[in-house]
């Protein structure tokens, strides 16, 4: 297992360096440009389209996806007129792809639109282009990453602007949850096992996390510290050693993809000292993944067991550590 963890912190080590370019061979198809990409895992081929507003799928795509039970019901927004480049308006339906994959970077919740045209082309648009950042284009290639020496200062503002979680944000009311269950606190903070209406909130590129917990302050009952927990324990169908991967290919899904948007982590010169403890630290946030390994401990039958946890800690930042 030492090997294997020796092993995993140089990839992350190789992957900080990497990470910050990223480029993706575009290829020509019927004399056009494009970008492989993967839609809620399917590999389609997108016009790289600065000017549309949204991402665009033929009626092709949108029905292949549907029989495969890649989009469902609660996915569809409902339907819209858009405006194509001759000025004509044409049908088509409002939809929320889950993933797109480009070139290793992750995009979640991307709104995209259904055109209701067997031949209409796949069009890459600003929902999805918006969130991959500065990028140049060289002949065929599209380059992310290729900025100033500034972007990773402008990268790290993102954790200000969502300052929270998704639509969870720090300093709300503690009167604004439902369904807290109270799981202990300290002299400056309370903290509670939350269970979202919707369980995508405890989904974080592409991976489920087990728990969804909130710290509030004792002194103003606000939100002051999001977590997400996921455990890994292995048993007769999992070995430790695949046990163990798995953890750490979850944890290097995720700060990759942190790494991807948010550029190395604040802590990165420490990092040789605690490979498995990723901080990036804003002006108001602090955000960190954390990868344990709980214990070992051998079972009634005499097997090694282990147990692991992946934590992903969005806190406000202040004087005061709280929890």
């Amino acid at each position: 297992m030492k090997i294997k963890l020796i092993i995993t912190y140089s990839v992350f080590l190789f992957c900080l360096n990497i990470f910050s370019q990223v480029t993706i061979e575009m290829k020509k198809i019927n004399g056009i440009l494009q970008i492989p990409c993967k839609v809620n895992s399917i590999p389609m081929n997108f016009i790289f389209d600065t000017g549309a507003t949204d991402v665009s799928l033929s009626i092709t795509e949108a029905k292949f996806l549907i029989k495969q039970g890649l989009l469902t019901e609660t996915d569809f927004a409902g339907n819209v007129n858009y405006q194509i480049a001759n000025g004509d308006l044409i049908e088509g339906t409002q939809v929320n792809l889950k993933t797109i994959n480009i070139g290793g970077i992750i995009l979640e919740n991307i709104q995209a639109s259904i055109i209701h045209q067997q031949n209409s082309p796949l069009l890459l648009g600003q929902s999805a282009i918006s969130k991959l950042g500065p990028y140049t284009i060289v002949d065929n290639k599209l380059i992310f990453g290729n900025i100033e020496n500034n972007s990773k200062q402008k990268k790290i503002h993102l954790l200000d602007d969502k300052y929270g979680y998704r639509n969870i944000k720090l300093d709300t009311e503690i009167s604004a949850f439902k369904k807290l269950i109270k799981l202990g606190s300290n002299s400056s903070g309370s903290l509670y096992d939350y269970e979202p209406l919707s369980n995508n909130l405890k989904n974080l590129y592409t991976i489920d996390f087990h728990k969804l917990l909130l710290g509030f302050s004792n002194f103003d009952n606000k939100l002051e510290i999001i977590i997400l927990l996921k455990r890994y324990q292995s048993d007769s169908s999992n070995s430790p050693e695949k046990t163990q991967n798995t953890a750490l290919d979850e944890f290097e899904n995720i700060t990759a993809n942190f790494i991807q948007t948010l550029g190395t982590p604040t802590n990165y010169e420490d990092l040789k000292k605690e490979p498995f403890d990723y901080v990036w630290e804003s002006d108001k946030v602090i955000l960190r993944a954390t990868f344990k390994t709980k214990k070992y401990e051998i079972d009634d039958n005499g097997n090694l067991e282990v147990h692991l946890s992946n934590t992903i800690t969005f806190s406000k930042k202040k004087k005061n550590k709280g929890f």
